[in-house]
């Protein structure tokens, strides 16, 4: 049985980790069984060359347990399975299975050491009940595999689900392969070969286990697991958390269909048609910030530390049904500020101008670290807290902020401590960010450091350089009668082309060419095929079709105003650029 004072322990057999007092929970309303025969038979490809004397041993993986409740001489101790669901069900339908065929023998004896030693309690407040309890939705094909059992009648759990399904294809599929496998080990006694496949199966197939309690973070150990079966996601582990305080099943059912299915399909927003692993990326990214939203302290590598944490604190350490609710309705209240800035699905009730910028901000892209903020700027807004004119005042602050950075040399990737307690140190008075943002070692960099920063530095290189070139692209075309509605998608184009090459050798040396290639003032934006079209002509050449055929007018400008390009045209832009850039992108 599990060694309950122990985190981790060495290899297991099957018979030690099954045998004795324990029963084993399906996290409520995780995924269902899904092994297919895929599985299956390379579950029994192991089992088959241990059998045949190929291996001593095989090694099936892990199996990650939380101590639920311990048990005592009338109870059995508690485990519900974080990892290895899947694995632990296939070895409970094998030796389902062999009961089964041990009966069909007539070999009562046999059946009846299966079934009280491995698949059914005695304990006398558990008589009759099954040691593996399935997700609920599985509970009905459960019942149709043990209800046969005779020694003894086990207990059936509430009929829930679909009678026919995964988990009873498998036990289908595991007793064609245990009759084949009986097969395989050729002429003799009935009894002897299966007595023989039964100790392989149960003392020379392996697994580790590990038992985590209260204190472990589950999604930490799972992490830096490297196992053989279907992953589990954040969200599981989120969902298993959340239903660990429900212990009544119907209380369970009511709680998924009210509450937690609401949760997940909320949660997956406008991405219903999009691939699985963008979906799984939406929703998994989703917990890590809404947990910083309330411990700013929080660690994502000690996710769900944080999250007991605070959900303990937002029920009041109430439990059952109560705190399950409570928690998602909690997690519920930041799906629409998420979901703004992950994939731009507008939230009810936000101001339209409030919105515009949200939508812009996206655009920079917005780095990870500062959905915290922005998830309570928008949730704050949402429920009248925060007026519409201050939330666009933050986000141009912040935006301010990125760019100036970026123009800098700076990537958000160090912006971490800054974001995640932003919102702890303004304390909601959003009106006056510029301090807060800044750290002993953190700037916001000013009009002359600027200016110098567009006029020597690489901006090419930067994520934000097609949001800055869009950007002052919006202002030449809000300044024409007839702005563009929309714009192509941007691909940027180098005035004077990447390689020095052609004419350009004779325009400018290969010294000017290194220091102003990237630089802003040498850079429009560009549709993709009118970029290739262009190549490495030179300026003539290209200003012959661009001016005509381009829509962007960043372009028409260049090729419209200047009739030659060198390195004092290129300074001459920069420094133009960087005038309106700073008025665009103030410092507050």
């Amino acid at each position: 049985m599990p060694r309950e004072d122990a985190t981790t322990s060495d290899a297991i057999t099957i018979h030690e980790l099954l045998e004795g007092t324990q029963t084993y929970q399906m996290p409520l309303f995780q995924r269902q069984y899904e092994w297919t025969a895929f599985e299956l038979d390379r579950f029994w490809t192991d089992l088959t060359r241990v059998l045949e004397g190929e291996s001593d041993t095989a090694f099936l993986g892990a199996i990650v347990l939380q101590l639920q409740n311990r048990g005592g001489s009338a109870r059995s101790t508690k485990y519900v399975v974080i990892d290895g669901q899947q694995r632990l069900t296939t070895f409970f339908l094998t030796i389902c299975a062999m009961a089964a065929h041990a009966q069909s023998c007539g070999w009562t004896d046999v059946a009846e050491d299966l079934e009280t030693q491995y698949l059914i309690s005695r304990l006398k407040r558990e008589e009759n009940s099954p040691k593996l309890v399935p997700t609920p939705r599985d509970n009905a094909q459960f019942n149709a595999i043990i209800k046969n059992m005779n020694h003894p009648s086990p207990k059936l759990l509430p009929h829930l689900g679909t009678d026919s399904g995964r988990m009873t294809n498998a036990f289908e599929h595991t007793a064609v392969r245990l009759r084949e496998a009986l097969t395989v080990l050729g002429d003799g006694n009935e009894k002897e070969k299966f007595e023989q496949l039964k100790d392989s199966f149960f003392d020379k197939l392996e697994v580790v286990q590990i038992i985590l309690t209260k204190s472990h973070d589950a999604n930490q150990v799972f992490d830096r697991l490297n196992t053989a079966g279907r992953l589990l996601r954040v969200i599981d582990l989120v969902r298993n958390e959340v239903f660990q305080s429900v212990s009544d099943v119907q209380e369970a059912v009511h709680l998924f269909d009210h509450k937690w299915d609401p949760f997940e399909k909320a949660l997956l927003g406008s991405a219903g048609d999009r691939d699985i692993s963008f979906r799984q990326r939406q929703e998994d990214n989703f917990f890590f910030p809404y947990c910083l939203v309330h411990d700013q302290g929080a660690a994502k590598n000690r996710l769900f530390v944080h999250l007991r944490k605070y959900w303990d604190e937002l029920t009041n350490n109430t439990d059952g049904l109560d705190k399950a609710e409570l928690i998602v309705e909690d997690l519920h209240l930041y799906i629409e500020p998420y979901l703004a800035l992950h994939s731009g699905d507008k939230p009810t009730n936000i101001g339209k101008d409030f919105w515009q910028w949200v939508l812009k901000i996206r655009n920079i892209p917005l780095p990870a670290v500062t959905y915290p903020f922005f998830m309570q700027l928008i949730r704050q807004h949402i429920d009248d807290h925060i007026s519409e004119d201050d939330a666009v005042l933050a986000c141009r602050t912040i935006e301010s902020f990125l760019v100036r950075r970026a123009f800098a040399g700076f990537e958000p990737t160090g912006l971490h401590s800054v974001f995640k307690q932003l919102w702890g140190r303004c304390k909601g008075n959003v009106r006056a960010l510029s301090p807060h943002l800044q750290t002993s070692t953190i700037q916001f960099p000013g009009d002359e450091d600027t200016a110098k920063n567009i006029a020597k530095n690489n901006l090419y290189s930067r994520k934000i350089c097609k949001y800055v070139l869009t950007e002052y692209e919006w202002h030449l075309q809000h300044q024409t009668r007839e702005p563009a509605a929309t714009l192509p998608d941007v691909t940027v184009d180098h005035i004077m082309p990447q390689h020095r090459s052609g004419d350009w050798r004779q325009v400018i040396s290969a010294e000017e060419h290194e220091k102003l290639v990237h630089v802003w003032g040498n850079l429009v934006p560009l549709s993709k095929p009118l970029n290739s079209l262009k190549g490495s002509k030179n300026f003539a050449e290209a200003s012959s079709f661009l001016v005509e055929e381009t829509q962007f007018r960043s372009v028409k400008e260049v090729h419209g105003r200047y009739d030659k390009w060198e390195a004092s045209t290129i300074r001459k832009r920069t420094k133009d650029l960087a005038n309106w850039a700073i008025g665009r992108w103030p410092n507050f």
